[in-house]
């Protein structure tokens, strides 16, 4: 039970968000949960810290509300080119040999808004798979991303260049332009299934069957270490034997390399998993789905939630974020999220107008400088970008967000000095 204090109550919170999904408060940058929690309490017409924190321990609507508010739900199409380069090499080498019996089985998660677990698709259709021969789920804990990944809708941000990345033959070839968004073809769309679930819970599909390939990136980081182990253990033990583990640049000290080996890619940053001296392989492969058959699998109840995004789930996952006219004019009183949503409806100017005007009014707000360089980005402005994700930094050393902004702007740069540099700033974020 938190103190009356509202140091003592948020602290409280944060322990509370620590035992249930594992975040790192110090992960969150830009003054931790201060403004989640008091949107948070604010939703619910709640005045005392205390209060608001028994909420959350007894109401998980309440709890979820607030995991909406602090997950990050950064991603974009082929993230990282090189790993999915390595996963149509891995598939390529397989089918060279005998003929595979079973469908690979790939699991994506965090999949946030869906770029990564549609960009897995896409490469395994390319590298000349049926649709049939292949099942990948997208799992989240966010209502509100699986809800977006799901309509497979998606604005101008989520297809970024990097080196080795252009994204106009895939929009040409698997998207249709309408009212400013990128709608995926159905076929795509349906290659993927969502579910919602918890990397760190004990349960977290334990009844289902394992996976030949697994992306887990971006996530390590934003836990705390005993958390991290928890979800170390919980891969191995979704993973065949020999089956690939990809993860983040920042997290490859993470891996236990007496379980898995580096792949010869290392800007991949994948693992295979090392094969096992007990015999189960051959019973795992005997319950694996048939290419013939390949159908979703049944999950277990307890551990994760097969998504549908309703009218009812929809609504439910987007408590914190108010719904943004057409004809909205700059105002004074605009407020990060309101922002966040022009965005979302690709009301680009006018979100940079008022991203500016709340920095006028709030010049030390880290999370404004970050929101400002996501915006440039969309632009493609990054020289403004690079500077507004450097402010962010300055203000809030510990933006872990800003930084991997950073990073990935000077590797499109072709800036190997920054990027190392920034990579072991990014890296001595997660020891910590």
């Amino acid at each position: 039970m938190p103190a009356k204090g509202p140091e003592n109550g948020q602290q409280a919170i944060a322990e509370l968000l620590a035992s249930r999904i594992g975040l790192r408060e110090s992960s969150l940058g830009y003054g931790g949960l201060t403004k989640p929690v008091a949107q948070g309490m604010a939703q619910l017409g709640l005045t005392d810290i205390a209060a608001y924190f028994r909420r959350l321990a007894s109401d998980e609507t309440a709890l979820h509300a607030l995991i909406e508010r602090v997950v990050v739900p950064e991603t974009s199409f082929f993230r990282n080119p090189e790993s999915f380069d390595y996963l149509r090499q891995h598939v390529l080498s397989e089918a060279s040999g005998q003929p595979r019996k079973h469908c690979w089985r790939i699991l994506s998660l965090p999949c946030s808004t869906g770029e990564e677990p549609y960009s897995i698709a896409i490469t395994l259709l390319e590298a000349g798979l049926p649709a049939h021969a292949f099942h990948i789920e997208g799992v989240d804990i966010s209502t509100r991303a699986l809800a977006s990944a799901q309509r497979g809708r998606f604005t101008r941000y989520s297809f970024r260049t990097s080196p080795g990345y252009s994204p106009d033959q895939h929009i040409q070839r698997y998207f249709k332009r309408r009212q400013g968004r990128y709608h995926m073809v159905e076929p795509l769309r349906q290659q993927v299934q969502f579910h919602r679930g918890n990397l760190i819970d004990p349960q977290y599909l334990r009844a289902h069957q394992p996976y030949d390939i697994i992306f887990c990136r971006n996530v390590l980081i934003y836990l705390h270490q005993a958390a991290r182990d928890r979800a170390l253990k919980t891969l191995d033990h979704l993973l065949v034997p020999q089956g690939l583990l990809f993860v983040g640049f920042a997290e490859t000290g993470q891996i236990d390399r007496q379980r898995f080996s580096p792949v010869s890619s290392p800007q991949a940053f994948a693992y295979q998993k090392r094969a096992t001296e007990k015999p189960i392989a051959a019973l795992i492969n005997a319950n694996r789905l048939s290419v013939k058959t390949a159908k979703p699998q049944q999950v277990a109840p307890f551990s994760v939630t097969p998504f549908s995004a309703t009218p009812s789930s929809v609504a439910a996952s987007s408590v914190a974020s108010p719904s943004v006219t057409q004809q909205q004019p700059v105002t004074d009183s605009a407020d990060l999220m309101t922002i966040r949503d022009l965005m979302a409806e690709e009301q680009l100017t006018l979100a940079l107008a008022q991203c500016k005007r709340y920095i006028e009014k709030a010049p030390a707000s880290a999370e404004a400088y970050l929101l400002l360089g996501e915006l440039y980005r969309i632009l493609g402005q990054n020289a403004s970008a690079e500077s507004s994700f450097q402010k962010a930094l300055y203000l809030a050393p510990e933006c872990t967000e800003a930084l991997i902004h950073c990073i990935e702007l000077a590797e499109q740069k072709g800036d190997r000095i920054a990027t190392h540099r920034l990579r072991l700033r990014l890296e001595r974020r997660l020891s910590n």
